[in-house]
């Protein structure tokens, strides 16, 4: 059998930051996956990458939340994949997710990090019916860089137990929100949650350094990086 056993054809390419795009994809019947879970995606033999699932199981499509680097050979395959056009995927891998919809969730990402954090979000809020306060923390450069800020929003409106915050560590004179690195934000969270870190490595040390320091045991902790 393959190991990328699941063609999936483009239907929607959506530009949501100057670099991040929202891809959607058709979703094989026989592709099952948890929310928080990755897959591996196949443009040729000799180029894969791994990309986190950005919607939830019951989604009926398949959304990643990718950012295109510039001249990067997956992003230029990417930036170039028409609608209707095929790519392989490999089955769903990984284990940042979370078994109940009765426990506190607390995200801390950085970037397309959000893209997992989205898919857990999704599926407890949307389909779980979860009630269980769910905290995200998502940490980008600028405003324009804050990725599905209006999806975001209007979650925060239909679901009072979602709280998110966003900060900026290149913000300019009209920003007022949260500003600093995603961790300056971690002091006093709480140890009530299971946590969720997902970005660059040195983020994700600092954060589990701060959130053991307030007592929360490593067991509470799941990481992933890029």
């Amino acid at each position: 059998m393959s190991i990328f056993p699941y063609p999936i054809k483009l239907k929607d390419k959506e530009q949501l930051t100057p670099d991040a795009f929202n891809f959607t994809f058709t979703k094989p019947v026989d592709f099952d996956f948890q929310a928080g879970q990755y897959t591996e995606m196949s443009f040729s033999p000799t180029l894969t990458r791994c990309y986190s699932l950005a919607s939830a199981p019951q989604d009926p499509d398949l959304h990643f939340l990718i950012k295109l680097i510039p001249q990067g050979a997956a992003s230029e395959f990417l930036r170039h994949l028409t609608i209707g056009e095929t790519v392989l995927i490999s089955e769903a891998k990984g284990n940042w997710i979370t078994s109940t919809s009765s426990q506190n969730l607390t995200f801390v990402v950085t970037g397309t990090g959000i893209a997992p954090a989205r898919s857990i979000i999704r599926d407890q809020l949307l389909f779980q019916a979860s009630t269980a306060p769910i905290n995200l923390l998502a940490g980008f450069r600028q405003e324009t860089d804050i990725i599905a800020r209006a999806e975001w929003e209007e979650l925060q409106q239909q679901f009072p137990n979602l709280r998110c915050l966003f900060s900026l560590s290149q913000p300019n004179e009209q920003w007022f929100g949260p500003t600093g690195y995603i961790t300056d934000h971690l002091d006093n969270i709480g140890t009530d949650s299971c946590f969720f870190l997902c970005g660059l490595p040195a983020m994700a040390t600092t954060a589990i350094q701060k959130i053991m320091a307030q007592g929360v045991s490593p067991l509470k902790i799941r990481t992933e990086v890029y």
